[in-house]
Protein backbone atom coordinates (compact mmCIF):
# COMPACT_ATOMS: atom_id res chain seq x y z
CA UNK A 1 0.00 0.00 0.00
CA UNK A 2 2.83 2.54 0.25
CA UNK A 3 4.59 1.63 -3.17
CA UNK A 4 2.76 4.65 -5.19
CA UNK A 5 4.76 7.37 -4.65
CA UNK A 6 4.70 11.09 -6.78
CA UNK A 7 7.16 10.68 -9.92
CA UNK A 8 9.48 13.69 -8.42
CA UNK A 9 11.23 10.64 -6.13
CA UNK A 10 11.92 8.29 -8.95
CA UNK A 11 12.96 10.66 -11.60
CA UNK A 12 16.68 11.22 -10.29
CA UNK A 13 17.30 7.67 -10.85
CA UNK A 14 16.34 8.11 -14.65
CA UNK A 15 18.67 10.71 -14.97
CA UNK A 16 16.19 13.68 -14.72
CA UNK A 17 17.78 17.20 -12.90
CA UNK A 18 16.25 20.34 -12.15
CA UNK A 19 12.93 19.36 -11.58
CA UNK A 20 10.72 22.75 -11.83
CA UNK A 21 7.17 21.41 -10.82
CA UNK A 22 4.15 23.65 -11.30
CA UNK A 23 0.41 22.52 -10.38
CA UNK A 24 -2.70 23.02 -12.57
CA UNK A 25 -5.14 22.00 -14.55
CA UNK A 26 -6.50 20.50 -17.92
CA UNK A 27 -9.76 22.28 -18.62
CA UNK A 28 -12.30 19.02 -20.44
CA UNK A 29 -14.97 19.02 -23.15
CA UNK A 30 -17.11 17.77 -20.57
CA UNK A 31 -16.56 20.62 -18.07
CA UNK A 32 -14.47 18.91 -15.23
CA UNK A 33 -11.14 20.13 -14.39
CA UNK A 34 -8.61 17.59 -14.43
CA UNK A 35 -6.15 18.52 -11.84
CA UNK A 36 -2.35 18.01 -12.76
CA UNK A 37 1.05 18.31 -11.66
CA UNK A 38 3.64 19.93 -14.19
CA UNK A 39 7.46 18.93 -14.36
CA UNK A 40 10.04 20.49 -16.76
CA UNK A 41 13.38 18.35 -16.36
CA UNK A 42 17.07 18.06 -17.84
CA UNK A 43 17.11 14.36 -18.39
CA UNK A 44 20.40 13.19 -18.76
CA UNK A 45 20.46 9.69 -21.25
CA UNK A 46 23.14 7.46 -22.53
CA UNK A 47 23.05 6.99 -26.85
CA UNK A 48 25.00 4.67 -28.21
CA UNK A 49 27.52 6.06 -30.62
CA UNK A 50 29.38 4.52 -32.85
CA UNK A 51 32.97 3.34 -31.00
CA UNK A 52 30.82 3.75 -27.98
CA UNK A 53 28.20 6.13 -26.40
CA UNK A 54 27.32 9.61 -25.27
CA UNK A 55 26.00 10.79 -22.83
CA UNK A 56 23.23 13.57 -24.35
CA UNK A 57 20.87 15.82 -22.28
CA UNK A 58 17.84 17.21 -23.37
CA UNK A 59 14.59 18.77 -22.39
CA UNK A 60 11.52 16.93 -20.89
CA UNK A 61 8.35 18.00 -20.24
CA UNK A 62 5.97 15.95 -17.43
CA UNK A 63 2.03 15.80 -16.63
CA UNK A 64 0.87 13.76 -13.63
CA UNK A 65 -2.56 13.08 -11.45
CA UNK A 66 -3.33 10.03 -9.08
CA UNK A 67 -6.79 8.71 -9.60
CA UNK A 68 -8.33 6.29 -6.73
CA UNK A 69 -11.82 5.28 -6.86
CA UNK A 70 -13.85 8.84 -5.99
CA UNK A 71 -11.24 10.99 -6.32
CA UNK A 72 -8.44 12.60 -8.58
CA UNK A 73 -5.81 14.29 -7.40
CA UNK A 74 -2.60 16.54 -8.14
CA UNK A 75 -0.79 16.02 -5.07
CA UNK A 76 0.63 13.11 -3.49
CA UNK A 77 0.26 14.74 0.21
CA UNK A 78 -3.64 15.22 -0.77
CA UNK A 79 -4.16 11.18 -1.79
CA UNK A 80 -2.63 10.14 0.83
CA UNK A 81 -4.29 12.47 3.45
CA UNK A 82 -7.67 10.81 1.41
CA UNK A 83 -6.08 7.27 1.97
CA UNK A 84 -5.70 7.64 5.62
CA UNK A 85 -8.91 9.14 5.88
CA UNK A 86 -10.96 6.47 4.05
CA UNK A 87 -9.26 3.98 5.70
CA UNK A 88 -9.38 5.13 9.39
CA UNK A 89 -13.26 6.14 8.82
CA UNK A 90 -14.35 4.01 6.76
CA UNK A 91 -12.52 1.00 6.70
CA UNK A 92 -12.10 1.10 3.01
CA UNK A 93 -9.08 1.04 0.85
CA UNK A 94 -9.14 2.79 -2.78
CA UNK A 95 -7.11 1.21 -5.49
CA UNK A 96 -4.79 4.47 -6.56
CA UNK A 97 -3.09 4.64 -9.69
CA UNK A 98 -1.26 7.65 -11.20
CA UNK A 99 -0.71 8.46 -14.54
CA UNK A 100 2.18 10.39 -16.12
CA UNK A 101 3.26 11.45 -19.16
CA UNK A 102 6.93 12.46 -20.28
CA UNK A 103 7.88 14.01 -23.81
CA UNK A 104 10.83 15.53 -24.85
CA UNK A 105 11.23 19.27 -25.96
CA UNK A 106 13.44 21.39 -28.21
CA UNK A 107 14.50 24.85 -26.56
CA UNK A 108 16.27 25.22 -30.43
CA UNK A 109 14.60 27.52 -31.93
CA UNK A 110 16.01 26.15 -35.62
CA UNK A 111 13.18 23.05 -35.71
CA UNK A 112 15.17 21.51 -38.42
CA UNK A 113 18.10 20.74 -35.84
CA UNK A 114 15.67 18.70 -33.51
CA UNK A 115 13.47 15.63 -33.91
CA UNK A 116 11.66 17.33 -30.66
CA UNK A 117 8.36 19.92 -30.47
CA UNK A 118 8.93 23.27 -28.78
CA UNK A 119 7.86 23.30 -25.32
CA UNK A 120 4.36 25.31 -26.17
CA UNK A 121 3.89 22.64 -28.87
CA UNK A 122 4.40 19.98 -26.52
CA UNK A 123 2.50 20.90 -24.18
CA UNK A 124 -0.01 21.22 -26.38
CA UNK A 125 0.19 17.92 -27.37
CA UNK A 126 0.38 16.48 -23.95
CA UNK A 127 -2.54 18.30 -22.58
CA UNK A 128 -4.80 17.33 -25.64
CA UNK A 129 -3.70 13.32 -24.56
CA UNK A 130 -4.83 13.77 -21.01
CA UNK A 131 -7.68 15.69 -21.61
CA UNK A 132 -8.85 12.65 -24.15
CA UNK A 133 -7.61 9.96 -21.38
CA UNK A 134 -9.35 11.59 -18.71
CA UNK A 135 -12.95 11.94 -20.57
CA UNK A 136 -12.41 8.14 -21.73
CA UNK A 137 -11.23 6.69 -18.51
CA UNK A 138 -12.76 8.65 -15.77
CA UNK A 139 -16.06 8.17 -14.70
CA UNK A 140 -17.13 11.82 -13.88
CA UNK A 141 -20.67 11.04 -12.27
CA UNK A 142 -18.52 9.10 -8.81
CA UNK A 143 -15.91 11.44 -8.62
CA UNK A 144 -16.18 13.49 -5.90
CA UNK A 145 -14.51 16.72 -5.09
Amino acid sequence: ANSIHRPERCMPAQGHRSLQTSSGSVELPTGNELPVTRILSKQEIVVPREGGTESITRSCLTYYFFVGQHQVTRSHTERTLIDIKDRVLKGEAQSWAYISITMPYSEDRDENDSPFLKLEDADKKIRQLLSELAVENIDWSVVRG
